[in-house]
């Protein structure tokens, strides 16, 4: 029944795993420290009703583990992800480690993942495009001042009419 939770100091943490699992009725999480974690494994497994996760400003650059399982939501409306330049992974940059493919997608729960870092691109491995391969409906949103670097690039451009500029997507009310 837990739905949102507190401010809660988490600067010298470095295990994650499953932290927020099973949280069914969790709709917002608040800016967590995370600069010293390493397993974030399942984290936000099963977490229904989270529809918004904002990742801008954590730092995951320690991460060894991080299989986060997000999921987007059962109800109409789909889920948000925001995520910037920090989100990257160790040297190797987004790995498919970074996430599952959102489950439970459809064409009324769309899974958008928003970009903000106008300055610079995300990485993209080969082994991460298969994250976003197995659902049509995960679209990733980049600052149109970006667009066409993401598109130039040989794993992002995988994601063809699903890489998005910001000015293209109308996104959900609640947002």
């Amino acid at each position: 029944s837990l739905t949102a939770i507190p401010q809660l100091d988490t600067s010298s943490g470095t295990n994650f795993s499953s932290m927020f699992q099973g949280c069914y009725s969790l709709t917002a999480i608040p800016q967590l420290d995370t600069s010293s974690g390493t397993n974030f494994s399942s984290m936000f497994g099963n977490c229904y009703s989270l529809r918004y996760i904002d990742f801008v400003g954590y730092d995951f650059t320690s991460v060894t583990n991080a299989n986060y399982r997000l999921t987007s939501t059962h109800t109409n409306g789909g889920s948000i992800m925001r995520i910037d330049n920090k989100f990257q992974m160790n040297t190797g940059g987004f790995t498919g480690a970074v996430m599952d493919a959102p489950q439970w997608v459809s064409s009324t729960n769309l899974f958008y993942i928003l970009v903000e870092d106008e300055q610079t691109m995300i990485p993209l491995g080969a082994n991460a495009t298969t994250v976003f391969t197995t659902s049509v409906y995960v679209y990733v949103v980049v600052p149109d001042s970006m667009y066409a670097t993401y598109a130039a690039d040989t794993y992002w451009a995988t994601l063809g009419t699903r890489l998005k500029k910001r000015s293209e997507v109308t996104l959900p009310a609640w947002y």
